[in-house]
């Protein structure tokens, strides 16, 4: 058998190959219980920019071919292919369309490759937060409704660990996303929130920010949007039901919300650097509006109802029935009192 190298990176585990060497043995670890490789093409293995030096199918089928082709040449015994949400033969995507050839591809050849689609990613350096957080993405299409599963960056790596370990894995197919439906928006809406800005979005038509995005990609020399990605907005992520889940490795991926002070810090000005996450700050709004009102009358009319209703004995007189509001509570005093028709009620503040 022969022995496999594989490279743990902030990121997660991103690829490991056949190996006589590691590069750096602080950052590689060998594993001893059984061969493994990890494929992950596209971003950030292999840059496509422009189309210049390889296409899709060139890094999303023939790249996974190649590697396929090896791990069953010197009998590596696990093979997890890390390929992305929507991928599908007949999208209009062509992103999408070869991420599906390329699973294809690389299941004739090794049939128990494990085949990983992850819905889009959030943590350090993604492509998403960030790229909402930052100032150059002003230019947008579809009104960013495009829908997806979001999913921590570290979920996804826990998972691929796991995958390792459990050979009833092999041939399957997993679909990793978040617990929350989001649309582009709605995170936009949350970054925002958390950084103390606005950013700004312009939302063109596809039919001519396309062909702006696939000459610009073209000119530029620095990474910018592409054709494809327009196209991409305005597909919702789509989840096949016949895969599994994080839910089949008794995972319980995390809340996109729970993390964006974590990764979204840094774009804060010095004014509003060292205030709490948004999250936090929601809860304690929440704290200062706890009212409770003896509703009597609404009782009372409870009461009645339930005597027409039911033949069942009627509650005692003294029952009451409580309603919850939200009003602010004055903080003169330690007691804060309100004043109704049936009386005062104490309510002690924190």
């Amino acid at each position: 058998m022969q022995k496999c190298w594989a490279q743990l990176v902030s990121n997660g585990l991103r690829a490991a190959t056949k190996s006589q060497r590691p590069l750096n043995a602080s950052l590689v670890f060998k594993r001893t219980l059984q061969d493994v490789s990890i494929s992950r093409t596209g971003k950030p293995i292999i840059r496509i920019q422009g189309g210049r030096n390889f296409d899709l199918e060139d890094v999303h089928v023939e790249g996974p071919e190649r590697i396929a082709e090896a791990v069953a040449k010197y009998d590596v015994d696990r093979f997890i292919h890390v390929s992305s949400y929507n991928a599908n033969k007949n999208s209009p995507s062509e992103f999408f369309r070869t991420k599906a050839r390329g699973e294809e591809v690389v299941r004739n050849i090794f049939p128990e490759t494990t085949i990983v689609r992850p819905a889009p990613l959030f943590g350090f350096e993604d492509r998403l937060l960030h790229k909402l957080a930052g100032v150059t993405n002003l230019f947008t299409s579809n009104h960013m409704q495009e829908r997806i599963w979001p999913v921590h960056v570290v979920d996804v790596g826990t998972a691929l660990s796991l995958m390792l370990e459990d050979d009833n894995t092999a041939s399957e197919t997993f679909e990793l996303y978040g617990p929350t439906n989001y649309s582009m928006a709605e995170i936009a809406e949350l970054v925002d929130k958390e950084i103390y800005k606005k950013r700004r979005h312009v939302n063109l038509p596809k039919a001519l920010l396309k062909p702006v995005a696939k000459y610009l990609n073209r000119i530029l020399w620095w990474k910018t949007t592409s054709a494809d990605e327009v196209e991409r907005e305005y597909l919702d992520q789509a989840i096949d039901p016949k895969a599994k889940t994080f839910k089949d490795l008794g995972m319980e991926p995390a809340e996109l919300k729970n993390y964006t002070f974590h990764y979204l810090q840094g774009y804060r000005s010095s004014t509003f650097y060292d205030l709490p996450p948004a999250t936090e700050r929601e809860k304690r709004e929440e704290k200062k509006y706890l009212h409770v009102i003896d509703d009597h009358e609404g009782a009372q009319e409870e009461e009645k109802s339930e005597k027409i209703l039911s033949d069942d004995t009627p509650r005692p007189n003294c029952y009451h029935f409580y309603r919850i509001l939200f009003t602010e509570i004055p903080p003169q005093s330690s007691l804060s009192y309100h004043k109704h028709s049936t009386g005062n009620i104490k309510l002690p503040e924190d």
